[in-house]
């Protein structure tokens, strides 16, 4: 089961470099895509649990996580990416059918598709996969991010987003990036 751990983190440290070097052979010849086709974001946030577990007693716990995406713009207001979770910490959670659940550092990888309501809101929804040595459980991911345009084409972004492991657990995640 390690291996399979580790498969899955080189995959996607492979298609994190794969989309950094699409980025980085962009060409813009007008205004509109100027703004970029590829884009590429990192962000720290918090996971909260409501069905956790610490010390045998339920407690809503709020594990620190890294998020990163990759995002191809498919037009004005949609979008489609590569989005990835990697939550730091060790932690119990108290699945729907009443069995605890181990997640040591777990990871997520997501087909996720934007709808950019204007130039700084956007809705995200995809599905993927949440890795651990324990169990995979499948997941859907519903969230929304906010862009704070900086300079030179940089934005500080704020997400919050809504992930649901079917079947396990649900996470509430609050980030900035």
């Amino acid at each position: 089961m390690k291996s399979l751990y580790l498969y899955h983190l080189i995959l996607s440290l492979f298609f994190l470099c794969s989309s950094l070097s699409l980025s980085a052979q962009e060409h813009s010849e007008t205004e509109k895509e100027t703004e970029g086709k590829h884009l590429l974001a990192f962000a720290i946030s918090h996971s909260n649990l409501s069905k956790g577990y610490s010390g045998g007693e339920k407690q809503w716990l709020a594990v620190p996580s890294w998020e990163f995406s990759y995002n191809y713009r498919l037009g004005e207001k949609f979008l489609i990416g590569l989005h990835g979770d990697l939550i730091m910490e060790q932690y119990v959670v108290k699945s729907y059918n009443g069995e605890l659940l181990l997640r040591e550092n777990p990871y997520s990888l997501l087909l996720v598709g934007t709808y950019k309501f204007n130039e700084r809101w956007g809705f995200e929804l995809g599905g993927g996969i949440e890795f651990s040595e324990e169990e995979d459980l499948n997941l859907i991911k519903f969230g929304i991010e906010y862009a704070l345009p900086l300079i030179n084409g940089f934005e500080s972004i704020f997400l919050v987003g809504y992930d649901l492991m079917y079947e396990a657990y649900d996470s509430y995640n609050v980030g900035i990036g």
